[in-house]
């Protein structure tokens, strides 16, 4: 949800950027963004990761849910947390391309 969000801010100041012919500041302004969110969800990723099993555990473990169903869950978690930094910052380089008019390399 950050990355969206920073994404989403940035894309106004990109497009602008990007019509003023001003590719450095957008290069900057895009490092800055990448930055921030890298920065927030880094170090929330992996609090989340190393605390899979125990919150796992309490959400889900009780009734007919396992102590294995709760380590098979938390091994999962640990792994969509592995990934939350690089689709945070895929939504950011989408805008600096959607900000260009060209969704694909060049």
């Amino acid at each position: 949800m950050l990355g969206y969000s920073v994404g989403q801010v940035s894309l106004p100041v990109f497009s602008r950027l990007v019509n003023e012919n001003r590719f450095d500041d957008l290069r900057r302004n895009l490092s800055d963004s990448l930055r921030l969110v890298l920065f927030l969800t880094v170090p929330t990723s992996a609090l989340i990761a190393v605390l899979a099993r125990p919150i796992t555990a309490v959400i889900y473990q009780h009734g007919v849910f396992t102590a294995a169903d709760a380590r098979m869950t938390a091994s999962m978690l640990v792994l969509y947390m592995i990934g939350v930094p690089f689709v945070s910052a895929l939504r950011n380089v989408a805008s600096a391309y959607y900000a260009c008019h060209d969704a694909r390399l060049r």
